[in-house]
Parts: C-alpha cells; structure tokens; sequence
C-alpha cells in the first residue's frame, strides 16, 4: 500500500514539473518587454582581427528574422542584425529557435534591438532536476533541505536589502545572519535534539574563532601583502566586507565537520554509553583526518573554479602567474587559507563539546 502511495506521490509530482515546464515555455504573455522567436539566421565572415600574440579572432555578421510573441505587437514579424566573435566574450551567437527579448527600434521597417536571451525555461529544467534529485534520493531530508535553502535565501535577501537601503552595520547584520543560517540548515537536517545543539554550538564557535584570527592577522601585518583594490569599488569599508566574507566563507564546510563529528560521537555513545573520553576523542579526530582534506579541496576548488576566467584573461594578456596571484587574486587566497584554519579548528572544537555534552563523564 505505502509502495502504491509512494509510486503515484512520484508521479504526480513528475507531471507536475511537465506542466510547469510547459508554461515557462509558454509565459511570453507575463513579461512586459518584447520577446521574439528567431525563425531564420543567415550567418557570414565579416573580418578577422588580430589578438594577443598570435591569436587570431574571428568576426560574423548575423541576418535575424523572428516573430514577436507578446505585448500588442504579437504576431510581427522583424529583423535585425547581430554580430558575433568567435569568443563571445562580448557579443552572443544567436540560433534558430533561440527566444530573446528585444526592444522595437522602428514599427515600420520592423527593425528591433536584441536586448539578451529569455532564459527562464533553462532556469526552471535546472531547478527542477535539483529538486527532484533531492527528493527521490534524500526524501524527506532533502526536502527539508530544499526547506533551508529557500529560508536562507529570504534571510540574506532581507539582510543585503538592511545594509544597502537602510544603512545597517554590516558585520553585524552578516553575524547575525550566521547564526540564522547555522539554525537553520542544522535544526532541520538534524532535529530539535542535543545533537543539534551540540553541532550549532561547535560551528558558531569555530567561525567565530577563525574570523578573529582572520581580524587579528590583518591587524598585526596592517594588510600588508593583500590586495583590495576591487573591494574600493563596492564603496565601503573593506575591513567590514572582508570580516563578512570570513564570516560566510567556510561556514557550510565547518558545518560539514560539526555535523560529522557530532554524529559519529552520538552513534558511538548509544551503541556503547560506556565508551571512555580518550576513545572518543581518538575516533573523532581520525574521523577528522580523513573529512578535513577533503573539505579543503572542496574550499580550494570552489574559489579557484571561481577565478578561472580572470585568470586566464590575465595570463592570455601577458600577466605572470606570480602577478596574477598577488595582485588580482591574494584576497582569494587570504579567505580559502582562513575558511582551511577554520575546518581545521572544527575538529578539536566539535570533538571537546561532543564528547562533553553528548556523554559528558570525567574530564581526561
């Protein structure tokens, strides 16, 4: 019977993406701005143009003809012109079937202005597939998942909009938010227990006593080795906003370590309450050993595939590595070394009030 219930659930809800699908593909008539179907392209070399060293670009020249799906122009059939690189670092390479919004630049020769892409349809194919592959392989967690997601998305949202329209303290507003992100995303993967508790605590205080050490090293070197140059354009205190990137930066791996650790304490001590300190702390920090490295080329890996882009700009433009790396990617590097200190300070930290708390007994 529940197999039958569980069997219809998923149908249901996969007839429910086809039908949202559907309409996303179809919701020209929501938006106020002109969308047009491209119906044909007609595509030819213009010229070519020399680069950086020996790299040669290509110029096209695109003939679009589409057809006007909303607002009281619907049905209108346009034309306008595109051209496109072979990099497309600048320009877009537009194609048969492709919908775009537009701006009508004359009625009546039917010319239009191709403002960008309509891309809601791939939107929503990549959120459903993340939604359905969270809830056929976790359930109910990965519901609850989706659950955290969406709730700290709605704290951060509030929180940006405090700073920028009412002028709020900034490194208050991003402390505050750490501790409603780490409620959150614990109590609902975890539960209203002590083990939750326990992992809330040990990543509260594992972020905060990174971010001091972030805070007091900058104070000793007087910043001295970082660059911050891109951080002068956001027009505010660059100490405020790097203190808020270390509040934020390591959070969900140390939350991963808290949580780990926690676990493993708990699981050991229902399965034997008579387990000693000692044997804990050394299974704690075995399980740490193995979870940190890891977590640390998860870190590493996140804020390089991040500046991938950059990176290769500046080097195809004849920066060296060593150029690059100090003076357009050293804050990268301060906060990924920062954010490891902190997954390495979890252990410890975890293992003490885990074991402290979850078993309690004589200190050892």
């Amino acid at each position: 019977m529940k197999s039958k219930k569980n069997l219809i659930t998923n149908i249901l809800l996969v007839l429910i993406g086809i039908i949202v699908l559907i309409i996303t593909y179809n919701d020209e008539f929501l938006y106020k701005k002109p969308v047009m179907k491209i119906t044909k392209v007609e595509e030819k070399k213009s010229y070519d143009k020399q680069g950086y060293g020996s790299n040669v670009e290509s110029y096209y020249e695109q003939k679009i003809e589409g057809i006007i799906l909303n607002t009281k122009n619907k049905g209108l059939v346009v034309n306008t012109t595109n051209e496109r690189s072979t990099s497309n670092v600048y320009d877009e390479n537009y194609h048969k079937g492709d919908k775009v919004f537009v701006s009508i630049n004359n009625l009546k020769s039917k010319t239009v202005n191709i403002i960008n892409y309509k891309r809601d349809f791939y939107v929503v194919i990549i959120l459903l597939v993340f939604i359905y592959a969270l809830y056929f392989i976790g359930k109910k967690q990965g519901m609850l998942a989706i659950v955290a997601l969406v709730a700290n998305v709605i704290v951060y949202s509030i929180a940006i909009n405090l700073f920028t329209k009412r002028k709020f303290d900034l490194v208050l507003l991003t402390s505050i938010s750490t501790v409603i992100f780490t409620i959150i995303s614990l109590s609902l993967a975890i539960g209203k227990n002590k083990k939750a508790l326990v992992t809330i605590i040990s990543t509260l205080l594992s972020t905060l006593v990174t971010t001091l050490i972030g805070v007091l090293v900058m104070n000793v070197t007087h910043e001295s080795g970082v660059r911050i140059e891109q951080i002068d354009f956001l027009l505010t205190p660059y100490k405020e906003v790097f203190i808020t990137e270390l509040l934020l930066g390591g959070l969900g791996a140390i939350m991963d370590i808290a949580i780990t650790i926690a676990s493993t304490v708990n699981e050991l001590v229902e399965k034997n309450n008579k387990i000693d300190n000692k044997t804990l702390f050394l299974s704690c920090r075995e399980i740490g050993k193995d979870t940190m490295g890891t977590m640390l080329n998860v870190l590493l890996f996140t804020y390089i595939g991040c500046e991938i882009p950059k990176f290769i700009l500046y080097y195809r433009n004849g920066f060296t590595i060593s150029t690059i790396l100090h003076s357009y990617l050293s804050i990268d590097i301060v906060r990924s070394l920062v954010a490891g200190i902190g997954i390495v300070l979890a252990i410890p930290i975890t293992s003490i009030i885990s074991v402290h708390m979850l078993k309690g007994g004589k200190k050892q």
